[in-house]
């Protein structure tokens, strides 16, 4: 064999070897790709619900109307069955609570503009999934975790944000926002494909009104359900 063609073979035996490897190699479904083994991927979904919450002793209605993004850490890691679906790392982002004195809970009941309740203090409340658990919370300012009093399971723990607005008697639109915020929980949840995988929490709203300046001075506090917010994947 001469020196000019020994170089070309040795390239022919090289490519031959790495299409060989290249066959051999694991693909499809079946494989989690690099980027999810080594951090995962970022899922969201946005949520809004609107609901009403009747007040007879102050002859109004609050039309209540929250919004939130949901997120969590969407993994997929090979083991010896098949792949293992996970959401894990769940937050809540950019919450919002509306709130709008109505003359009824009528779709088309016009706004009270001039009510009894100088005071209305107006909350977000959310908390284990179902009541099911107590979830271990990561939040910092303006979100507090604590104890709340929840329309469907009692006393729970939560976290919550609120804020009270006292000179409410000539107001009827309330805006709770907290845009650029969010809080974190211990969340988690892993199926081997083709099984999905859900994150969720619950959420309610606590309302207070309070006629400190009337001659029928009173005070009353109200609870409402919104749906649970969940993340499948």
């Amino acid at each position: 064999m001469t020196s000019a063609r020994r170089p070309i073979l040795l390239l022919a035996g090289a490519l031959a070897a790495v299409l060989t490897i290249s066959l051999l190699s694991p693909s499809g479904s079946a494989s989690a790709s690099a980027s999810e083994r080594r951090g995962g991927e970022t899922v969201s979904r946005s949520y809004s619900s609107y609901r009403y919450v009747d007040v007879p002793q102050f002859g109004f209605c609050l039309g209540v109307y929250a919004t939130a993004r949901l997120q969590a850490t969407y993994k997929r890691r090979p083991i010896s069955q098949g792949v293992v679906s996970e959401l894990r790392d769940p937050k809540i982002i950019d919450p919002s609570l509306q709130v709008t004195v109505k003359r009824s809970c009528d779709d088309d009941a016009k706004y009270r503009k001039k009510h009894r309740a100088n005071k209305i203090s107006y909350s977000n409340y959310y908390y284990g999934y179902k009541c099911s658990f107590d979830p271990s919370f990561s939040a910092g300012a303006p979100w507090t975790v604590g104890v709340g009093i929840t329309p469907d399971c009692g006393s729970e723990k939560v976290a919550k944000v609120g804020e009270v607005n006292g000179r409410a008697r000539r107001a009827y639109r309330f805006v709770l926002d907290t845009e650029g915020y969010a809080f974190g929980w211990d969340g988690s949840d892993s199926v081997v494909e083709p099984g999905s995988v859900k994150l969720c929490t619950s959420l309610s709203g606590y309302f207070r009104m309070k006629d400190s300046q009337g001659a029928e001075r009173q005070t009353v506090a109200k609870k409402v359900s919104f749906p649970d917010l969940c993340l499948t994947k």
